[in-house]
């Protein structure tokens, strides 16, 4: 996963200009492990995350210009605006994703999303990629997550 980072950094600085990017990067498959691989159970993942304080919401839609669709066997948690999406199929994660976790400023805040994600990690071992940042957090190193959280990369 880092080389694939540093491939599409790398990517990034050679193509692009003042107008966007000059070419098109195509992700490797290569050697990552996909979350459905790690066989997490949803109703534990969901149970963790309610526990946590996090709001469960069951309707979650896709929007694509005026196109408005329902997305099938996915749930979202939200908590002060930071939500994560788990996608599941006979009970096993699927797939996940993050989204408005960084850019808080209230401290408060950082520490109980620092406390899910550290939650999430252990429990669970498992990274966070972000493909924007093209970085890897261990989610069990508390200091990576405060990192994360505080801008730091």
């Amino acid at each position: 996963m880092r080389i694939e980072n540093n491939n599409i950094s790398e990517f990034a600085q050679k193509h692009s200009n003042e107008n966007g990017y000059t070419d098109i990067y195509t992700r490797e498959d290569g050697n990552r492990i996909e979350i459905a691989q790690k066989k997490i159970r949803f109703d534990k993942i969901d149970l963790l995350l309610i526990n946590l304080g996090m709001r469960r919401i069951e309707n979650v839609y896709y929007f694509y210009g005026s196109t408005r669709e329902k997305c099938q066997n996915t749930i979202a948690y939200e908590l002060k605006s930071a939500e994560i999406f788990i996608m599941f199929e006979n009970n096993f994660v699927k797939n996940c994703f993050i989204n408005g976790f960084r850019f808080h400023k209230n401290e408060d805040d950082k520490l109980e999303f620092q406390r899910i994600f550290s939650k999430i990690g252990t429990e669970f071992s498992l990274i966070l990629n972000d493909w924007d940042l093209t970085k890897v957090i261990d989610l069990e190193d508390q200091n990576e997550i405060k990192k994360y959280l505080n801008e730091g990369f």
